[in-house]
């Protein structure tokens, strides 16, 4: 037990406060995971209310297609004076002015406003954070007391070479106590306490003993990229659902197609029922330059106007 009292022969040490300090810098850990998925989950978001739009554009530009091959406007542009006008004027009533307010649009807009918060959350956490999990890496790696929920520390085993109490500076016991080294913990900022007297039926707060491990079914562990998408999926498979039902499933498919080529099976996507979004790469990057070539040719009119 010498090892674990105070004294000269002490190898654990007992400091409340910076075992403290290093739990509380072993959440900033936690923080910057928790900001950064925020963040990731409403970048998808945005990605996804991105490609509605893009998809309201393909039919804002088919539907002028068609008006253009139609009768009624090649009477209209027969009878102008100043074609170059009237056709501008078919786009900007058409492509601008049509999209101007579609939901496509007005959800783009809410996503781009939703990424300033957890941007902005995720900077200031970085600017604090990484400091302190600086702090904790340097200050923290060590092995301390481990303590139980009622600060007891040491176990009283029995007596070895006679029956002196354990209280008792001559006595010759057999006791134990428990180590514990914060960085084991890294991340989850978590007070970690040993079983201590909770592991008896009768015992008293004279000493402290950890006979099995400290249980973990509580551990506070955050996969990033599983939270964010967890986050985002239900916003997300809207808007496919939405881009689905004006009859533009391709352009997902397209985005997942270069997706897959990109990072092969690392990457993972979203699924709704009733859509084939993810059809062979191949296909949907061939399918993705189509409409990423009208998509463009509309955006090329617009600023045109």
């Amino acid at each position: 037990g010498s090892v674990c009292l105070p004294g000269p022969d002490q190898v654990l040490d007992y400091n409340a406060t910076h075992i403290a300090e290093c739990e509380e810098n072993s959440q900033a850990f936690s923080r910057v995971e928790t900001r950064a998925a925020l963040l990731i989950a409403r970048l998808e978001e945005f990605t996804a209310a991105r490609l509605f739009y893009i998809a309201e554009v393909q039919v804002a530009v088919q539907e002028l297609q068609e008006f253009v091959r139609s009768d009624e406007f090649n009477v209209e542009m027969d009878k102008a004076v100043d074609k170059v006008t009237l056709f501008r004027s078919e786009i900007r009533k058409r492509i601008v002015e049509g999209l101007a307010a579609s939901a496509g649009k007005q959800r783009l807009l809410s996503s781009m406003e939703a990424l300033k918060a957890p941007s902005e959350a995720l900077k200031l956490s970085l600017e604090v954070d990484l400091e302190k999990i600086r702090v904790f890496t340097e200050e923290c790696n060590d092995l301390y007391l481990a303590p139980g929920p009622n600060k007891e520390f040491i176990l009283d085993i029995c007596g070895q070479g006679n029956e002196a109490c354990f209280s008792d500076p001559k006595s010759l016991r057999v006791s134990c106590c428990c180590a514990k080294n914060p960085l084991a913990n890294f991340g989850d900022g978590r007070q970690h306490l040993v079983n201590g007297i909770t592991m008896f039926d009768e015992a008293w707060v004279a000493g402290g003993r950890r006979l099995q491990q400290e249980n973990s079914s509580d551990s506070v562990v955050l996969d990033v990229c599983a939270e964010a998408w967890t986050a985002a999926r239900p916003a997300v498979e809207q808007t496919w659902q939405d881009i689905a039902d004006i009859g533009h499933a391709a352009t997902v498919q397209a985005y997942l197609g270069e997706m897959k080529t990109s990072y092969g099976d690392s990457y993972c996507s979203f699924t709704l029922e009733g859509h084939d979004f993810e059809d062979s790469a191949s296909s949907a990057v061939q399918t993705g330059v189509v409409w990423l070539g009208v998509s463009g040719l509309a955006m090329f009119m617009v600023r045109e106007i």
